[in-house]
């Protein structure tokens, strides 16, 4: 397998380092991550659901109207809304009026009202989610939320802070180049071997999953 060093040199090489470095995104403390209440972990689902396959520009820019159709992505408040008032969100041109997505937002408040429940906090659950398991913890977003399969839960990952590397195209081209894998990884064995490159990288360079994951991106 090639070491990271020569992944980063390649990346150096076709970007500059102070592209790179643009590019970068530090990772949040486990205490940052508790501290963080449930309903903007919601709001970084919604919107990381509401982007994927749209114009993430036109996304972001509607997003003060998201804030305040769906109650600031309050779990509770979404969840004590009655049929009529979920049937006015449906209707309300301040969002993207996509049914399946605007009910994806009411399944995940379930689901992280449930997680919060469990572990005092969505971000207290994922600051105890071990580093060495994050395909579990992709695993269990895909399977136990909605539409969080895929590249759009470790995108959300990404963007509350939990650290994490994500398989985009370019990532799965240089594990491949670098003999980690001959595919893009589907099964579990592939997956594990896709971590265990990343920890290896990791332990190598000193550097976080996901600013590994930039630099492997950028090497190809």
């Amino acid at each position: 397998m090639k070491s990271f060093e020569s992944i980063r040199k390649a990346a150096v090489k076709k970007h500059g380092q102070a592209e790179l470095n643009q590019r970068f995104s530090k990772p949040k403390s486990g205490r940052s991550l508790s501290a963080t209440t449930d309903d903007r972990y919601l709001s970084a689902m919604s919107k990381c659901i509401f982007q994927a396959g749209f114009v993430w520009k036109v996304v972001e820019s509607m997003w003060p109207g998201f804030e305040e159709v769906f109650a600031d992505f309050v779990p509770e408040d979404l969840l004590a809304l009655s049929p009529k008032q979920v049937d006015a969100i449906k209707q309300d041109k301040r969002i993207i009026r996509n049914p399946q997505k605007i009910k994806a937002v009411f399944d995940n408040a379930r689901f992280v009202a449930r997680i919060a429940g469990e572990y005092g906090g969505f971000g207290k659950f994922l600051a105890k989610w071990p580093q060495d398991d994050l395909a579990g913890l992709w695993a269990k977003l895909s399977k136990e939320g909605s539409r969080l399969g895929g590249i759009t839960g470790p995108r959300f990952l990404r963007y509350v802070g939990k650290d994490t590397f994500m398989l985009s195209p370019d990532v799965v081209n240089t594990l491949i180049a670098a003999g980690v894998i001959d595919k893009a990884p589907t099964g579990k064995a592939a997956l594990a071997a896709c971590h265990q490159a990343f920890a290896r990288w990791h332990e190598e360079s000193g550097r976080p999953y996901c600013e590994l994951s930039i630099i492997a991106a950028c090497s190809v």
